[in-house]
Formats: structure tokens, sequence, C-alpha cells
């Protein structure tokens, strides 16, 4: 399978590449996502080619979840689209040292899609009882007009850590 082997060559070249040191991510015993992100963001800024245009969300998530195994295995665990009490799905939660990550993973479709991401991403977090989440959007636009570097902002008394990769 031709998809199969551009994931597994990109996960090679991840891997050789990011040279994963879990001090560099891990501090006090805490995960640093907002870290883990940025690193991931440089990551795929670098290796993303234009020819790979047929992307699709689920493939972000191999991608990230690739990149954040090796900083989490051993010490704490995600789960992948864990249901909500009234059905909706999570993209992704990594339990870590105590804390819940919740990430959603999203395509860069407008700044509609992008508030109604953070909508979703805000009820995620009501029904864990969390105050911060962690927004991952991908876009493949020519002319990039969205923000170069993560950033916190709120939306419905929560913070998220938003990343435009």
């Amino acid at each position: 399978c031709i998809h199969l082997y551009f994931v597994m060559d990109y996960q090679r070249k991840a891997s050789r590449e990011t040279n994963v040191v879990k001090s560099d991510y891990i501090q006090n015993g805490k995960l640093n996502m907002p870290y883990v992100i940025e690193r991931f963001q440089k990551l795929i800024h670098n290796e993303y080619r234009k020819e790979d245009n047929e992307f699709l969300e689920r493939q972000g998530r191999l991608l990230f979840l690739c990149f954040l195994k090796p900083i989490v295995n051993g010490t704490g665990f995600y789960y992948v689209e864990p249901e909500t009490r009234d059905g909706g799905r999570m993209d992704l939660v990594v339990s870590f040292g105590g804390e819940e990550f919740v990430i959603e993973l999203k395509i860069w479709r407008g700044e509609k899609y992008e508030v109604e991401g953070k909508v979703q991403l805000a009820e995620y977090l009501k029904t864990r009882n969390l105050s911060e989440g962690y927004l991952v959007t991908f876009s493949f636009l020519k002319n990039k007009t969205v923000q170069e570097e993560p950033e916190w902002v709120e939306h419905d008394g929560k913070r998220i850590y938003e990343a435009i990769l």
C-alpha cells in the first residue's frame, strides 16, 4: 500500500530528525504539551512537501501520535477518539503525570471552521472539567494568512493553545 510506505518513510525521517530526548519535554515530572506541539509544528514545517496535498485529519493524528509516543511511552499514555457523555468524540486525550491533555486535530477550512473547532474543544474540556486544551490545525494554504506561531487564546472561559501548522 503506497499510503503505508509514505507514512513509514515519514516516521523514519521524523525519528531521525527529532531525536526525542524526554527531558526536553518534561519539566518537574510534568509534560510540557505546548513545547511538544511547537516541536511537532517545526517538524511538519520542515518535512511537509506541497505534493502531499491529499491530507486527511486521521493522517495528521497518526503523524502526531508517531511524534508523541516516544515522549510519553513508559510514563504516560494516550487514547484516541474517547466518547464524551453526550456522544461527542474527542480526537486525542493524553494522560501524563496525573494530568490530562485534550487535543483536537483539524484541517484548516477557514475561520468559521476554526471557531467551530474551538467551540467543540471547549465543550470537551467542560466534560472533563479541564480549563486548558490544545487545538492543532493543519493548513496547506499557499499564502498562509493565519498565525505562524502557536498562541494561547480564550474561548468560552477555556484557555486553548492553538497551533496552525
